[in-house]
């Protein structure tokens, strides 16, 4: 594997990760706020 290849896919990956990271946060959080609804 050539190095350009390499940081092409670890910029992808990195990428990815955030974007995925941040959907499950914003999941997980309007989550939580829907359940704090309802209970009260």
């Amino acid at each position: 594997m050539h190095l350009r290849y390499g940081k092409k896919w670890t910029v992808i990956a990195v990428i990815c990760n955030k974007f995925l990271h941040n959907y499950i946060t914003d999941h997980l959080v309007s989550s939580c706020v829907s359940n704090k609804r309802n209970q009260n």
